[in-house]
């Protein structure tokens, strides 16, 4: 959790699970944020309500990191 405001290298930095909560349709923008701050080992999943979309889009985004996107 984090619990201060951080820039977001800093704040991924330690992170050992990313859960996205956010629209569908902003899922790409997101994980493309954050694509270049994660940690080796830092699981990413999200809330969001379809998977075939989300899927999509951390395959793009996340490139070879999307063995580390769990869809939930």
């Amino acid at each position: 959790m984090i619990d201060e405001s951080a820039p977001l290298e800093e704040a991924l930095r330690d992170a050992s699970v990313v859960v996205l909560c956010a629209p569908v349709a902003q899922t790409f923008n997101i994980l493309h944020a954050l694509e270049p701050h994660l940690q080796p080992g830092t699981i990413v999943t999200d809330a969001g309500s379809t998977k075939g979309d989300v899927i999509v889009a951390a395959k793009t985004a996340l490139g070879d990191k999307v063995v580390q996107f769990v869809p939930a």
